[in-house]
């Protein structure tokens, strides 16, 4: 080629293109939109986690709050008119009646009284009434021996709107009268009066002054009723209790209920009197002398909220609250008679006036120098006035118990607000042993609900704390043994295709609601629990030694009749036979010893002079022979349910704990390489696991400054035991093939091993300790083998 050739033109790179590494403007879009919509849903996410906190807050923090009570104004009445003031269920319009024929209602802006006449027949003189707040009503007594009632109506409801429904102005109408006495005549002048509706039946108890002195007398109406219309009210009973009387009454109470009645007498006593429906009489059950104490006397009684509880306040100051309980008797029965349950702290003067609500136990009480809103069930102290600076001589409150009136000596009415939404609740409510009504002792007792309106609130959260510690408890010991167990068989010892299976099914497991499984307990598995607890307990005592006896039977077979199973399908032979014995104790077992165990428990509590007592089954074992209460939905059914519950995440934690530990600490236990324990019993002809005969630097490699094999330093097989030597050929040979001082670094075995080689564990030491120097000589091997603590396989050496 010439000289002045030309040269070639040298290569073009290709241009880069740009376009390649940029990002489409979609992408770059569509990231900032997911970008914001992450940081908002994060911010999102923060402020409904503090709203969740604030509205927590916003509705405890109410229910540990005291009473809000403030006077709002002291109108004085243009007239004042002497009788019973009462408050309409608004609590804006009070009212008072004073034996006559009109009913007077007071504008509390103008101070002026309204006068609403009342029908009553003619020649019909008042001449005794009282109040009943709950009815919005005067029972009233006429000169001519006969009862009945005036019910006033304010043309507003409880919200101090007009009435859309009933009358809609105020006024009041009087009911019919009713002669008080068989021959419709008393023999004096009825001094006082008292009313109670109990639905069908109504009673009038009187107060009837003679010259022999005050006599008791008892009317009872019933309503009679047909297919058609409902009948009539009429007297069904008049009854004379002078007899059963201890000096003149001063309170009169007759029961909500309509079959009781209690009488306060000048004598300091209290008498409990109860209808007996099958003499159709009047009996007294009970007599209290001296409720407070002895050198105080009783000035106020009433009905704390139904007719269960009594509120007493004394002269000094005392105020207790005394409740219907059963009272143990010497034959062995109750009888539910009256008992003191709560105590308030004294009050500054005798007790004299006395409010009640009309949908809770909160009342008010007053001495000449303090006023207190009380609530009865926790004996809590909800609000104190502090000295006043008048003195009552009246009090009332409306049904729902936002208003009140006191009246002072001078006629002026006293309006106070009252706002206490959540008296039931408090310290003492939900951590508190609380007296409740009909409970013969205080107790924790939680109750959501109630089916009477005069429920009384049970709040206490001990109940709930207790009964979720002990659910948990049974559902832990239920399931940590079951998970545990399963977790460990997974681990080592099941298959491997199975185990693809049976982890995936468990994590998934793991998803079920709990509401859906204890739905399912609750319905399904609690009724047929309930005599199926000896099953039961055959069950938690066979099946567990059941598997015990299995896996001793399958570890002392032949290893060559084991070996024809594939490894980790031991189950297939154990489940049939515990699911047989399961069946079998559900059917059977349980049956045939739980009367052998009622007749032994009779028996044994015989001794005792317990025996005498009926049970078919173990639950009225339970209820009859040991005297505790026995619950279809017990602890117990929720604990086995629950267990279902956490059995999952209890085995899919432990599972995982034991799979990813690293492969030396499972050396340790028996196994080597990567499957540890996996070649566990049913590979050994002797039985039991394997066991490692070298301490941790005696396997770790030259890193620990040891050798195992060649005076160089360099294991020909590192991080493997003796263990390794017996089940593995190949490095037998090497070490056999070599010469006593280990031909290319290599030292001999003298032949086959024995069966018990845990004494060579101090020769191995020995011989190993030396670091790089030459091992010691192979015959140490043979020295002190025949150890009984522990049996091996002879391994030959091909």
């Amino acid at each position: 080629m010439s000289s002045n050739a030309p040269s070639p033109a040298p290569s073009r790179k290709p241009k880069p293109v740009p376009e390649r590494f940029q990002v489409a403007k979609t992408t770059l879009w569509f990231d900032r939109i997911m970008t914001k919509t992450i940081i908002g849903g994060g911010f999102t996410v923060i402020v409904a986690v503090f709203g969740i906190l604030f509205f927590l807050l916003a509705v405890t923090i109410p229910l540990f709050q005291s009473a809000d009570v403030e006077e709002r104004q002291h109108p004085a009445p243009s007239s004042p008119v002497p009788g019973t003031w009462g408050l309409d269920p608004s609590g804006t319009l009070p009212f008072v009646y004073g034996n006559g024929k009109n009913i007077f209602f007071l504008d509390k802006t103008t101070g002026n009284l309204s006068s609403v006449p009342v029908s009553l027949p003619d020649g019909e003189t008042v001449c005794a009434h009282s109040y009943d707040a709950s009815l919005t009503a005067y029972p009233i007594a006429t000169e001519s021996g006969k009862v009945g009632l005036i019910h006033v109506h304010s043309g507003l409801n409880v919200h101090g709107r007009t009435n859309a429904h009933g009358p809609d102005k105020a006024g009041a109408e009087a009911g019919p009268l009713y002669p008080l006495t068989e021959n419709g005549s008393v023999p004096g002048k009825i001094s006082g009066i008292a009313y109670a509706d109990a639905g069908e039946r109504k009673i009038f108890t009187a107060t009837v002054e003679t010259e022999q002195g005050t006599r008791l007398l008892l009317m009872t109406l019933e309503e009679s009723r047909s297919l058609l219309h409902e009948g009539e009210l009429a007297p069904s009973g008049f009854h004379d209790l002078t007899d059963q009387m201890e000096g003149r009454p001063t309170a009169m109470l007759p029961g909500a209920s309509g079959d009781s009645l209690v009488i306060a007498t000048d004598a300091d006593k209290l008498l409990y009197f109860s209808y007996d429906e099958d003499g159709e009489t009047w009996v007294r059950r009970q007599m209290i002398p001296t409720p407070l104490g002895k050198g105080e006397k009783m000035t106020s009684v009433n009905w704390l909220f139904g007719d269960m509880s009594l509120v007493i306040g004394g002269d000094r100051g005392s105020l207790k609250i005394f409740s219907l309980y059963p009272h143990s008797r010497p034959d062995g029965t109750s009888l539910r008679l009256f008992g003191q349950t709560r105590q308030f702290s004294p009050m500054d003067g005798p007790v004299q006036h006395y409010a009640a609500s009309g949908i809770n136990r909160s009342f008010l009480v007053s001495t000449p120098r303090e006023l207190r809103l009380c609530y009865g069930t926790t004996a809590d102290i909800r609000w104190n006035s502090g000295p006043l600076e008048f003195v009552p001589v009246q009090l009332a409150a409306n049904t729902e118990f936002n208003a009140a009136i006191a009246v002072d000596p001078s006629g002026n009415i006293h309006f106070f607000s009252l706002e206490d939404k959540h008296p039931e609740a408090g310290a003492k409510a939900l951590v508190g042993k609380i007296w409740y009504e009909g409970y013969d002792s205080p107790k924790w007792l939680w109750q959501s609900v109630g089916g009477t309106d005069d429920y009384e609130s049970k709040l206490s959260l001990m109940p709930l704390v207790f009964g979720t510690l002990k659910g948990t408890l049974y559902a832990l010991v239920f399931a940590v043994p079951v998970a545990v167990t399963a977790a460990i068989y997974t681990a080592h010892f099941m298959a491997p295709a199975v185990k693809r299976v049976v982890k995936p099914v468990m994590e998934i497991m793991a998803s079920l609601p709990s509401v859906v499984l204890g739905f399912f307990g609750a319905l399904y598995l609690a009724p047929r629990m309930e005599d199926k607890v000896p099953a039961l307990l055959c069950m938690a005592v066979l099946i567990p030694g059941l598997a015990a006896l299995i896996a001793w039977f399958w570890t002392t077979r032949p290893a060559a009749w084991r070996n024809k199973f594939s490894r980790g399908v031991e189950y297939i032979v154990m489940t049939p036979v515990i699911l047989l014995c399961a069946w079998f104790c559900w059917e059977y077992l349980g049956y045939w010893l739980e009367q052998p165990l009622i007749s032994l428990c009779r028996s044994v509590m015989g001794l005792w002079g317990d025996g005498d007592f009926q049970a078919a089954s173990f639950a009225d074992l339970w209820r009859n022979g040991f005297g505790m209460p026995y619950e279809q939905r017990n602890s117990l059914v929720v604990g086995f349910i629950m267990g279902f519950a956490v059995i999952p995440v209890i085995f899919t934690i432990s599972e995982d704990a034991l799979s990813n530990v690293p492969p030396f600490p499972h050396r340790r236990l028996g196994g080597s390489g990567g499957q540890p324990l996996a070649d566990g019993p049913h590979r050994c002809s002797s039985g039991g696991f394997r066991r490692h005969f070298l301490r941790p630097d005696d396997r770790s490699g030259p890193s620990r400054g040891g050798n195992h094999d060649r005076t160089d330093g360099h294991g020909k097989h590192p991080h493997h035991g003796l263990e390794y030597l017996q089940r593995h050929a190949h490095p037998l040979r090497q070490h056999r093939h070599g010469t006593a001082g280990g031909g290319a670094g290599l030292h001999p075995l003298p032949g086959p091993l024995p069966g018990r080689p845990y004494p060579l564990l101090h020769d191995i030491h020995s011989e190993h300790s030396g670091g790089n120097s030459a091992p010691a000589s192979p015959q140490t091997l043979q020295r002190r083998v025949n150890h009984p603590t522990l049996s091996l396989p002879s391994i030959h050496l091909p």
